[in-house]
């Protein structure tokens, strides 16, 4: 039996989780795919209660809450507000290769987009 070992890290950090990508990316989404599914993760397009993490980046968090640039992002401003609904982690590409890199999934309070996603002192 062959075993398909992951191409980023290894190990399948992100085994048994569900990512969804929302708004722009600091990196092509198509890069943050692979780093995902290579170590064990899928890939959704949208967010529902099956979701584990939805990928964004500091970028999008400002455009959020903004009348004016929310009406250039439609999807992502639903996304994100199913992550909030369902109480989904927010995180960026950092956090994806923080737990690639520690080869552990790590605590998503660390990485906050979002303010008050922050972990309490």
């Amino acid at each position: 039996i062959s075993v398909k070992m992951p191409a980023y890290g290894g190990h399948s950090v992100f085994e048994g989780l569900v990512f969804v990508l929302a708004g722009t990316q600091t990196e092509p989404d198509e890069h943050i795919k692979k780093k995902i599914s290579s170590n064990g993760g899928l890939i959704f397009e949208t967010v529902d209660s099956m979701v584990t993490h939805v990928v964004s980046s500091h970028e999008m968090a400002n455009v959020f809450g903004n009348p004016y640039k929310m009406q250039f992002f439609p999807q992502f401003e639903s996304q994100i507000r199913a992550a909030k609904m369902f109480r989904t982690p927010i995180v960026d590409g950092r956090f994806l290769d923080a737990c690639i890199q520690g080869k552990r999934l790590l605590d998503v309070r660390e990485h906050p987009i979002f303010p008050g996603d922050a972990k309490d002192p």
